[in-house]
Order: C-alpha cells, then structure tokens, then sequence
C-alpha cells in the first residue's frame, strides 16, 4: 500500500531566535521510509540548526532566522510508492504580519 503522510502544522508563522517543530505521520505497508527536506534539498541533522528525532517523525529547527522560511516537506516512500506533505514556516517581525494575524 502506498503510503500516506501528514504534517502539522501545515503553516507557522513564528519571530526570529524561536526554536520551532514540525511533525510527520506516515503509514504504509511496508512501513515507509520517513526523511524531510527544505525546499526540495534534504535536511542534514547538525547541533546548531537541525534535530530529527523518531525515526523522522519530529523535526526540529533551532533559532530560526529569515533564510529559515521555506517549504519543509515530509517525503515518505516505501516499495508501493512516495507520497509527500508540506509544512510552511514563516520567519516574520511581527511589524510585518499581515492585519489581523497574531504569532503563537
């Protein structure tokens, strides 16, 4: 069976300096395969920046700043295919939310 992914939240808006985390659900038979990419490169674990953690359920950014927006996609893919979901961070002052948007 191919697989099917979700990620929460699918968009976050969050200020500089935050550390910020993302979550990835796969299910599949055979049991798929779970990594995450920022903007279609693969995220690389390090100290400073990235933590993925649970067999890549949960990934994790540390003191995000602007170049950190982007689109975090969670590819899963097993034997009967490959199926990705998106997460979207913002990186935002809070001067420059759009009217009526508040962050977290």
């Amino acid at each position: 069976m191919a697989p099917d992914v979700k990620v929460r939240p699918h968009i976050k808006w969050e200020r500089p300096g935050q550390d910020v985390s993302m979550e990835c659900r796969a299910q599949g038979e055979p049991l798929p395969a779970v990594r995450w990419l920022k903007n279609d490169n693969p995220v690389i674990p390090s100290k400073d920046k990235y933590t993925i953690a649970g067999d890549g359920i949960t990934l994790k950014v540390k003191d995000i700043n602007f170049s950190d927006t982007g689109a975090y996609m969670c590819q899963a893919q097993n034997e009967a295919g490959k199926r990705i979901d998106i997460s979207s961070l913002v990186v935002i002052d809070e001067q420059a939310l759009p009217p009526g948007k508040k962050l977290e």
